[in-house]
Protein backbone atom coordinates (compact mmCIF):
# COMPACT_ATOMS: atom_id res chain seq x y z
CA UNK A 1 0.00 0.00 0.00
CA UNK A 2 0.89 3.54 -0.87
CA UNK A 3 0.31 6.58 0.47
CA UNK A 4 1.28 10.07 -0.27
CA UNK A 5 3.30 10.73 2.32
CA UNK A 6 5.79 7.78 1.76
CA UNK A 7 5.85 8.06 -1.94
CA UNK A 8 7.91 11.61 -0.83
CA UNK A 9 10.28 9.37 1.33
CA UNK A 10 11.79 10.68 4.82
CA UNK A 11 13.70 13.75 4.12
CA UNK A 12 13.87 15.17 7.60
CA UNK A 13 15.31 18.63 6.29
CA UNK A 14 12.16 19.09 4.65
CA UNK A 15 9.89 17.65 7.30
CA UNK A 16 10.99 19.81 10.32
CA UNK A 17 11.26 23.09 7.89
CA UNK A 18 9.73 26.57 9.60
CA UNK A 19 9.62 29.61 9.24
CA UNK A 20 13.06 29.88 11.40
CA UNK A 21 15.89 27.58 12.61
CA UNK A 22 14.06 26.98 15.67
CA UNK A 23 11.07 24.79 15.81
CA UNK A 24 7.91 26.25 16.86
CA UNK A 25 3.98 25.33 16.49
CA UNK A 26 2.69 27.26 13.85
CA UNK A 27 -1.24 25.51 13.13
CA UNK A 28 -3.65 25.85 10.57
CA UNK A 29 -7.25 24.92 11.56
CA UNK A 30 -9.24 27.50 10.03
CA UNK A 31 -11.53 26.03 7.34
CA UNK A 32 -14.40 24.39 7.66
CA UNK A 33 -14.79 20.61 7.28
CA UNK A 34 -17.06 17.64 7.73
CA UNK A 35 -19.53 17.45 10.76
CA UNK A 36 -19.04 21.03 12.70
CA UNK A 37 -19.26 25.01 11.83
CA UNK A 38 -16.83 25.96 12.97
CA UNK A 39 -13.14 24.95 13.66
CA UNK A 40 -11.09 27.70 14.48
CA UNK A 41 -7.09 28.20 16.09
CA UNK A 42 -7.60 28.53 19.27
CA UNK A 43 -6.16 31.89 21.32
CA UNK A 44 -4.07 28.70 23.74
CA UNK A 45 -1.81 28.29 20.86
CA UNK A 46 -1.48 31.74 19.51
CA UNK A 47 2.19 33.00 19.70
CA UNK A 48 1.99 36.56 18.76
CA UNK A 49 1.97 38.83 22.25
CA UNK A 50 1.37 42.40 22.02
CA UNK A 51 1.54 44.57 24.91
CA UNK A 52 -2.02 46.38 25.96
CA UNK A 53 0.26 49.50 26.78
CA UNK A 54 1.16 49.77 22.39
CA UNK A 55 -2.01 48.40 20.92
CA UNK A 56 -2.29 50.99 17.78
CA UNK A 57 1.06 52.80 18.72
CA UNK A 58 2.07 51.74 14.57
CA UNK A 59 -1.46 52.08 13.64
CA UNK A 60 -1.47 55.17 10.38
CA UNK A 61 2.07 54.46 9.73
CA UNK A 62 2.97 50.97 9.31
CA UNK A 63 2.98 49.52 5.46
CA UNK A 64 1.93 45.79 5.38
CA UNK A 65 5.35 45.07 5.21
CA UNK A 66 6.06 46.37 8.51
CA UNK A 67 2.78 44.99 10.05
CA UNK A 68 4.37 41.53 9.04
CA UNK A 69 7.99 42.18 10.46
CA UNK A 70 6.21 43.48 13.95
CA UNK A 71 4.04 40.54 14.21
CA UNK A 72 6.68 38.50 13.59
CA UNK A 73 9.26 40.09 16.12
CA UNK A 74 6.54 39.79 18.49
CA UNK A 75 5.99 36.20 18.76
CA UNK A 76 9.43 35.68 19.73
CA UNK A 77 9.95 34.33 23.16
CA UNK A 78 11.41 37.58 24.88
CA UNK A 79 11.07 36.32 28.35
CA UNK A 80 13.93 33.16 27.83
CA UNK A 81 15.53 35.01 24.55
CA UNK A 82 17.96 38.02 25.96
CA UNK A 83 18.98 38.66 22.38
CA UNK A 84 17.91 42.68 20.76
CA UNK A 85 18.80 41.40 17.13
CA UNK A 86 16.58 39.31 15.02
CA UNK A 87 16.57 37.95 11.67
CA UNK A 88 13.73 37.94 10.00
CA UNK A 89 12.86 35.66 6.71
CA UNK A 90 12.04 37.14 3.48
CA UNK A 91 9.50 34.43 2.65
CA UNK A 92 8.05 36.08 5.57
CA UNK A 93 7.93 39.33 4.42
CA UNK A 94 8.08 39.06 1.15
CA UNK A 95 5.68 36.37 0.06
CA UNK A 96 4.63 36.83 -3.43
CA UNK A 97 8.28 38.00 -4.32
CA UNK A 98 11.25 35.48 -5.75
CA UNK A 99 13.75 37.20 -7.46
CA UNK A 100 16.33 38.49 -5.25
CA UNK A 101 17.09 41.89 -6.79
CA UNK A 102 12.85 42.83 -6.43
CA UNK A 103 13.70 42.12 -2.82
CA UNK A 104 16.48 43.89 -2.20
CA UNK A 105 14.90 47.17 -3.61
CA UNK A 106 11.86 46.90 -1.55
CA UNK A 107 14.45 46.23 1.19
CA UNK A 108 16.25 49.49 1.38
CA UNK A 109 13.07 51.07 1.81
CA UNK A 110 11.56 49.31 4.62
CA UNK A 111 14.71 49.51 6.10
CA UNK A 112 14.80 52.96 6.09
CA UNK A 113 11.04 53.37 7.24
CA UNK A 114 11.51 51.25 10.02
CA UNK A 115 14.30 53.14 10.96
CA UNK A 116 11.84 56.49 11.12
CA UNK A 117 8.83 54.95 13.18
CA UNK A 118 7.93 55.90 16.73
CA UNK A 119 6.09 55.08 19.39
CA UNK A 120 5.16 57.31 21.81
CA UNK A 121 4.48 56.32 25.81
CA UNK A 122 2.61 58.67 28.02
CA UNK A 123 3.81 59.16 31.83
CA UNK A 124 0.59 56.80 32.31
CA UNK A 125 1.70 53.95 29.97
CA UNK A 126 5.17 54.50 31.77
CA UNK A 127 4.05 54.38 35.66
CA UNK A 128 2.06 50.93 34.61
CA UNK A 129 4.81 49.17 32.77
CA UNK A 130 7.43 50.43 35.26
CA UNK A 131 6.10 51.19 38.83
CA UNK A 132 8.48 52.53 41.44
CA UNK A 133 11.22 51.85 39.10
CA UNK A 134 12.27 55.20 37.61
CA UNK A 135 16.10 54.60 37.08
CA UNK A 136 14.98 51.64 35.09
CA UNK A 137 12.80 53.78 32.97
CA UNK A 138 15.36 56.32 32.74
CA UNK A 139 18.33 54.10 31.99
CA UNK A 140 16.20 52.09 29.37
CA UNK A 141 14.68 55.38 27.55
CA UNK A 142 17.32 58.11 28.17
CA UNK A 143 15.53 60.43 29.60
CA UNK A 144 16.05 63.09 33.00
CA UNK A 145 12.53 62.36 34.24
CA UNK A 146 8.96 60.66 33.69
CA UNK A 147 7.62 62.56 31.14
CA UNK A 148 6.28 61.29 27.50
CA UNK A 149 8.52 59.88 25.27
CA UNK A 150 8.99 59.16 22.17
CA UNK A 151 11.51 56.52 20.99
CA UNK A 152 12.22 53.99 17.39
CA UNK A 153 11.11 50.59 18.29
CA UNK A 154 13.75 49.18 15.67
CA UNK A 155 17.07 51.70 16.09
CA UNK A 156 19.01 49.49 13.04
CA UNK A 157 17.67 47.30 10.26
CA UNK A 158 19.93 45.99 7.87
CA UNK A 159 20.04 43.27 5.10
CA UNK A 160 21.60 39.83 5.95
CA UNK A 161 21.66 37.50 3.18
CA UNK A 162 18.38 35.42 3.65
CA UNK A 163 17.01 38.09 6.30
CA UNK A 164 16.65 41.32 7.65
CA UNK A 165 18.42 41.91 10.48
CA UNK A 166 16.36 44.57 12.67
CA UNK A 167 17.42 45.38 15.88
CA UNK A 168 14.92 46.23 18.93
CA UNK A 169 15.25 49.22 21.03
CA UNK A 170 16.56 48.14 24.50
CA UNK A 171 13.06 49.89 26.14
CA UNK A 172 11.11 47.90 23.84
CA UNK A 173 12.66 44.63 25.04
CA UNK A 174 12.29 45.23 28.47
CA UNK A 175 8.40 45.90 27.84
CA UNK A 176 8.39 42.53 25.67
CA UNK A 177 10.19 40.10 28.13
CA UNK A 178 10.55 41.59 31.93
CA UNK A 179 8.11 43.97 33.00
CA UNK A 180 4.90 42.89 34.48
CA UNK A 181 2.75 44.15 31.32
CA UNK A 182 -0.47 42.27 30.58
CA UNK A 183 -0.43 40.95 26.62
CA UNK A 184 -3.26 40.20 24.02
CA UNK A 185 -2.54 36.85 22.21
CA UNK A 186 -2.59 36.97 18.35
CA UNK A 187 -2.81 34.05 15.54
CA UNK A 188 0.59 34.66 13.43
CA UNK A 189 -0.42 32.50 10.91
CA UNK A 190 -3.62 34.71 10.15
CA UNK A 191 -1.30 38.18 10.67
CA UNK A 192 0.90 36.94 8.21
CA UNK A 193 -1.97 36.46 5.47
CA UNK A 194 -3.18 39.87 5.78
CA UNK A 195 -3.29 41.81 2.66
CA UNK A 196 -4.68 45.14 3.87
CA UNK A 197 -3.01 47.46 6.36
CA UNK A 198 -6.43 47.86 8.09
CA UNK A 199 -6.94 44.49 9.10
CA UNK A 200 -4.26 44.70 11.36
CA UNK A 201 -5.29 47.31 13.96
CA UNK A 202 -8.89 46.11 13.53
CA UNK A 203 -7.90 42.39 14.30
CA UNK A 204 -6.03 43.55 17.54
CA UNK A 205 -8.95 45.63 18.81
CA UNK A 206 -11.13 42.83 18.54
CA UNK A 207 -9.10 40.27 19.91
CA UNK A 208 -8.53 42.97 22.69
CA UNK A 209 -12.16 43.32 23.77
CA UNK A 210 -13.55 39.61 22.94
CA UNK A 211 -11.24 38.61 25.83
CA UNK A 212 -13.84 40.98 28.12
CA UNK A 213 -17.22 40.61 26.37
CA UNK A 214 -19.03 39.18 23.46
CA UNK A 215 -20.43 42.84 22.76
CA UNK A 216 -17.82 45.96 22.55
CA UNK A 217 -20.53 49.04 22.13
CA UNK A 218 -17.63 52.14 21.21
CA UNK A 219 -18.25 55.81 19.53
CA UNK A 220 -17.72 55.68 15.98
CA UNK A 221 -14.98 58.61 16.14
CA UNK A 222 -13.60 56.87 19.18
CA UNK A 223 -13.31 53.41 16.78
CA UNK A 224 -11.68 55.37 14.17
CA UNK A 225 -8.93 57.04 16.37
CA UNK A 226 -8.27 53.73 17.86
CA UNK A 227 -7.66 52.05 14.06
CA UNK A 228 -5.55 55.30 13.06
CA UNK A 229 -8.26 57.03 10.91
CA UNK A 230 -8.56 59.84 12.59
CA UNK A 231 -10.06 62.56 10.21
CA UNK A 232 -10.98 60.27 8.05
CA UNK A 233 -14.11 58.85 6.59
CA UNK A 234 -16.37 61.83 7.74
CA UNK A 235 -19.50 59.88 6.18
CA UNK A 236 -19.76 56.74 7.83
CA UNK A 237 -21.06 55.30 4.73
CA UNK A 238 -17.61 55.32 3.90
CA UNK A 239 -16.34 53.74 6.87
CA UNK A 240 -18.53 51.13 6.42
CA UNK A 241 -17.57 50.54 2.63
CA UNK A 242 -13.90 50.93 3.41
CA UNK A 243 -13.22 48.98 6.79
CA UNK A 244 -16.26 47.40 8.78
CA UNK A 245 -17.49 45.66 5.83
CA UNK A 246 -13.87 44.39 4.88
CA UNK A 247 -12.51 43.39 7.86
CA UNK A 248 -16.53 41.80 8.93
CA UNK A 249 -15.70 39.68 5.72
CA UNK A 250 -12.02 38.86 6.22
CA UNK A 251 -12.66 37.31 10.21
CA UNK A 252 -15.65 35.75 8.69
CA UNK A 253 -15.34 32.14 9.96
CA UNK A 254 -12.15 33.00 12.13
CA UNK A 255 -11.82 33.14 15.43
CA UNK A 256 -12.19 37.22 15.60
CA UNK A 257 -16.01 36.68 13.15
CA UNK A 258 -17.87 39.72 13.91
CA UNK A 259 -21.33 41.70 13.32
CA UNK A 260 -21.67 45.15 13.69
CA UNK A 261 -24.72 47.67 13.72
CA UNK A 262 -25.38 50.88 14.71
CA UNK A 263 -26.95 51.26 18.15
CA UNK A 264 -29.54 54.12 16.87
CA UNK A 265 -30.29 53.21 13.54
CA UNK A 266 -31.31 56.83 12.72
CA UNK A 267 -27.88 58.40 14.24
CA UNK A 268 -24.31 57.00 12.78
CA UNK A 269 -22.44 57.98 16.22
CA UNK A 270 -21.84 54.88 17.98
CA UNK A 271 -21.50 51.07 16.88
CA UNK A 272 -22.35 48.22 18.90
CA UNK A 273 -19.43 45.14 17.65
CA UNK A 274 -20.88 41.39 18.89
CA UNK A 275 -18.07 38.85 18.44
CA UNK A 276 -18.54 35.42 17.73
CA UNK A 277 -15.96 33.77 20.15
CA UNK A 278 -15.88 35.55 23.48
CA UNK A 279 -13.98 35.32 27.03
CA UNK A 280 -15.18 31.75 28.07
CA UNK A 281 -13.66 30.29 24.39
CA UNK A 282 -10.26 32.13 25.52
CA UNK A 283 -9.31 28.44 27.26
CA UNK A 284 -8.55 26.82 24.12
CA UNK A 285 -10.00 23.83 24.96
CA UNK A 286 -12.95 21.84 23.45
CA UNK A 287 -14.70 19.44 25.54
CA UNK A 288 -12.97 18.40 28.69
CA UNK A 289 -12.79 14.71 27.88
CA UNK A 290 -9.02 13.44 28.17
CA UNK A 291 -7.85 10.88 25.29
CA UNK A 292 -6.02 7.55 26.03
CA UNK A 293 -3.09 9.05 23.67
CA UNK A 294 -2.22 12.69 25.21
CA UNK A 295 0.09 10.86 28.18
CA UNK A 296 1.38 9.35 24.92
CA UNK A 297 2.43 11.93 23.78
CA UNK A 298 3.53 14.30 26.24
CA UNK A 299 6.24 10.93 27.31
CA UNK A 300 7.35 11.01 23.66
CA UNK A 301 8.02 15.00 24.33
CA UNK A 302 5.56 16.88 22.20
CA UNK A 303 4.83 20.43 22.86
CA UNK A 304 1.80 21.22 25.06
CA UNK A 305 0.64 23.55 22.57
CA UNK A 306 1.03 20.23 19.69
CA UNK A 307 -1.25 18.16 22.65
CA UNK A 308 -3.86 20.66 22.53
CA UNK A 309 -4.18 20.50 19.07
CA UNK A 310 -4.74 17.30 18.08
CA UNK A 311 -7.01 17.14 21.24
CA UNK A 312 -9.26 19.65 19.62
CA UNK A 313 -9.07 18.17 16.23
CA UNK A 314 -9.96 14.63 18.02
CA UNK A 315 -12.73 16.32 19.86
CA UNK A 316 -14.14 17.97 16.62
CA UNK A 317 -13.98 14.64 14.26
CA UNK A 318 -11.84 17.23 12.25
CA UNK A 319 -11.38 16.35 8.44
CA UNK A 320 -7.59 16.74 7.37
CA UNK A 321 -6.46 17.73 4.38
CA UNK A 322 -5.35 14.49 2.94
CA UNK A 323 -8.50 12.73 3.83
CA UNK A 324 -8.52 11.11 7.00
CA UNK A 325 -11.11 11.53 10.22
CA UNK A 326 -8.75 12.30 13.52
CA UNK A 327 -10.54 10.88 15.98
CA UNK A 328 -8.66 8.49 19.27
CA UNK A 329 -7.98 5.14 17.23
CA UNK A 330 -6.78 6.99 14.78
CA UNK A 331 -3.80 8.61 17.06
CA UNK A 332 -3.69 5.61 18.77
CA UNK A 333 -2.88 3.36 15.78
CA UNK A 334 -0.75 6.07 14.25
CA UNK A 335 1.53 5.82 17.77
CA UNK A 336 1.52 2.07 17.33
CA UNK A 337 2.83 2.65 13.65
CA UNK A 338 5.14 5.33 14.40
CA UNK A 339 6.96 2.64 17.27
CA UNK A 340 7.03 0.09 14.59
CA UNK A 341 8.45 2.35 12.03
CA UNK A 342 11.04 3.56 14.25
CA UNK A 343 12.01 0.24 15.93
CA UNK A 344 12.81 -0.92 11.89
CA UNK A 345 14.84 1.80 11.56
CA UNK A 346 16.63 1.32 14.19
CA UNK A 347 17.78 -2.44 13.18
CA UNK A 348 18.44 -1.59 9.73
CA UNK A 349 21.83 0.04 9.54
CA UNK A 350 21.04 1.53 6.65
CA UNK A 351 18.13 2.92 7.14
CA UNK A 352 17.78 6.86 7.93
CA UNK A 353 17.30 7.72 11.57
CA UNK A 354 14.42 9.21 13.59
CA UNK A 355 16.71 11.59 15.30
CA UNK A 356 13.78 13.48 16.77
CA UNK A 357 10.75 11.83 17.66
CA UNK A 358 8.15 14.64 19.11
CA UNK A 359 8.97 16.48 15.53
CA UNK A 360 8.66 13.74 13.27
CA UNK A 361 5.57 11.60 15.35
CA UNK A 362 3.83 15.69 14.77
CA UNK A 363 4.12 15.60 11.11
CA UNK A 364 3.29 12.20 10.74
CA UNK A 365 0.33 12.63 11.94
CA UNK A 366 -0.70 15.02 9.93
CA UNK A 367 0.34 13.58 6.98
CA UNK A 368 -1.34 10.23 7.44
CA UNK A 369 2.08 8.89 7.19
CA UNK A 370 0.99 5.68 9.11
CA UNK A 371 -2.59 5.48 7.57
CA UNK A 372 -2.10 1.76 6.15
CA UNK A 373 -1.70 0.76 9.60
CA UNK A 374 -4.19 2.60 10.63
CA UNK A 375 -6.80 1.08 8.11
CA UNK A 376 -5.81 -2.53 8.90
CA UNK A 377 -5.95 -2.16 13.07
CA UNK A 378 -9.67 -0.12 12.73
CA UNK A 379 -10.78 -2.94 10.78
CA UNK A 380 -9.13 -5.78 13.55
CA UNK A 381 -10.93 -3.85 16.34
CA UNK A 382 -14.45 -4.06 14.38
CA UNK A 383 -14.71 -7.49 12.61
CA UNK A 384 -17.16 -8.07 10.67
CA UNK A 385 -20.37 -10.32 12.25
CA UNK A 386 -20.09 -12.15 9.04
CA UNK A 387 -18.45 -13.21 5.89
CA UNK A 388 -20.18 -13.30 2.51
CA UNK A 389 -19.60 -16.75 0.61
CA UNK A 390 -18.07 -16.36 -1.98
CA UNK A 391 -17.27 -17.97 -5.84
CA UNK A 392 -13.23 -18.04 -5.01
CA UNK A 393 -11.79 -18.80 -1.38
CA UNK A 394 -9.31 -15.60 -0.48
CA UNK A 395 -7.23 -15.97 2.65
CA UNK A 396 -8.31 -13.66 4.68
CA UNK A 397 -5.12 -11.52 5.50
CA UNK A 398 -4.64 -10.20 2.08
CA UNK A 399 -8.30 -9.40 1.64
CA UNK A 400 -10.12 -6.23 2.39
CA UNK A 401 -13.04 -5.85 4.97
CA UNK A 402 -15.81 -3.92 4.53
CA UNK A 403 -14.21 -1.40 6.95
CA UNK A 404 -11.05 -1.05 5.24
CA UNK A 405 -12.90 -0.82 2.03
CA UNK A 406 -14.80 2.00 3.44
CA UNK A 407 -11.60 3.78 5.52
CA UNK A 408 -9.87 3.21 1.73
CA UNK A 409 -13.11 5.51 0.38
CA UNK A 410 -13.11 8.03 2.64
CA UNK A 411 -9.07 8.78 1.82
CA UNK A 412 -10.53 8.64 -1.87
CA UNK A 413 -13.06 11.00 -1.40
CA UNK A 414 -10.37 13.59 0.31
CA UNK A 415 -7.28 14.67 -0.95
CA UNK A 416 -5.54 11.75 -1.62
CA UNK A 417 -7.55 10.91 -4.09
CA UNK A 418 -8.27 14.17 -6.09
CA UNK A 419 -6.28 13.04 -9.31
CA UNK A 420 -7.89 9.85 -9.89
CA UNK A 421 -11.47 9.78 -11.79
CA UNK A 422 -12.59 6.63 -10.12
CA UNK A 423 -11.98 4.61 -6.96
CA UNK A 424 -11.16 1.65 -8.76
CA UNK A 425 -8.40 3.72 -10.20
CA UNK A 426 -7.59 5.25 -7.01
CA UNK A 427 -7.24 1.66 -5.23
CA UNK A 428 -5.20 0.23 -8.79
CA UNK A 429 -3.28 2.99 -7.76
CA UNK A 430 -2.84 1.70 -4.17
CA UNK A 431 -2.01 -1.80 -5.06
CA UNK A 432 -5.43 -3.28 -4.67
CA UNK A 433 -7.25 -5.27 -7.52
CA UNK A 434 -11.36 -6.25 -7.85
CA UNK A 435 -11.73 -9.59 -7.81
CA UNK A 436 -15.14 -11.39 -7.33
CA UNK A 437 -16.20 -8.08 -5.04
CA UNK A 438 -13.37 -8.48 -3.27
CA UNK A 439 -10.37 -5.82 -2.99
CA UNK A 440 -7.44 -7.88 -2.61
CA UNK A 441 -3.42 -6.87 -2.90
CA UNK A 442 -2.00 -6.92 -6.78
CA UNK A 443 0.02 -10.20 -7.78
CA UNK A 444 3.49 -9.30 -8.65
CA UNK A 445 4.32 -10.72 -12.24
Amino acid sequence: MVNSAKKEGFRETEVYKEYDPNFEPHFDVTKRHGNFDLMVKSPFVYEVFKPNSLLGSENGSFTLVEHRIYSYLLSRNHRTDKNLVYDVPYNLVFPYYTEQGAKRSKVNAIRKNLQSRTFLLTVKMIRNLFGNDTKKMLELFNIDKPEDTSFNPFPTANHSGKFLRIELHRGLKYILGESQEQFTKGDLDMLMSFDREIYYPMYWEVRHNQKIDKEWIVPVEELKKRLGLEGKYPEFANLRRRVLEPARERFEKEYVEFTYALENPNKADTLILRFTKGPLDENGLIGYKAYSFEKTLQDYGLYPNFIKVIHNWVAVGFKSEVGFIWDEEYVNFSLEGFREEFKNRQKNKLAKKISSPPKYIWWGLRTGQWINHVIKRKAESQPLLFEENIGVKLPQETTLSDREVSEWRKMFEGELGKHCKTFEIFMDYNGYTLIEGKWVPQQDN
